[in-house]
């Protein structure tokens, strides 16, 4: 009686084996950090061309759209560089009894906001180069745009953003 008990259990421990054996064989592969990095570059223009597909903007509205793009990026660049400097400075200010730090503090604010200011002026400057027709498709894009930024940083815990 006992030796059927065992042989019972042997034989699940053995279908069990074949199953995790199966599951472990069988798991998705995860991309390497050079595929993921590669994907990135590959796709870096993704948004930008859909953007231009929706509203079905003209050669020259993609030009302007392009030339503030880049305008953007490099005075969002230069205010990122400030703030990271601050920010190393605020840290090297806890050795000096943190006697900088209220004025980096500003600097820091100060910068954030800028942020912001060019942020708003940008998609502000963006939704003059369309037309009519395409100024509802643009507010409908920048909103989906808004919400969907929120929820990420509702996943990383960010309490900023639209309520």
């Amino acid at each position: 009686m006992k030796n059927r008990y065992y042989h019972i259990i042997i034989g699940l421990l053995i279908v069990l084996n074949v199953f995790s054996w199966r599951f472990w064989w069988e798991k998705p592969k995860v991309p390497s950090v050079i595929e993921q990095i590669k994907h990135r570059k590959d796709n870096r223009h993704e948004g930008k061309n859909a953007f231009f597909e929706e509203l079905q903007l003209t050669p020259d509205q993609q030009a302007e759209f392009e030339k503030q793009r880049k305008s953007y990026f490099k005075e969002i660049g230069e205010l990122n560089a400030e703030i990271e400097n601050s920010r190393r400075l605020l840290i090297e200010s806890y050795e000096n009894n943190g006697s900088a730090g209220d004025s980096l503090f500003e600097v820091l604010g100060r910068n954030k906001m800028l942020i912001e200011k060019a942020t708003f002026n940008h998609f502000k400057s963006l939704r003059e180069v369309c037309n009519d027709d395409q100024k509802e498709g643009f507010d409908s894009i920048t909103s989906m745009m808004v919400k969907r930024f929120h929820r990420w940083d509702k996943r990383r815990g960010d309490k900023r953003g639209v309520k």
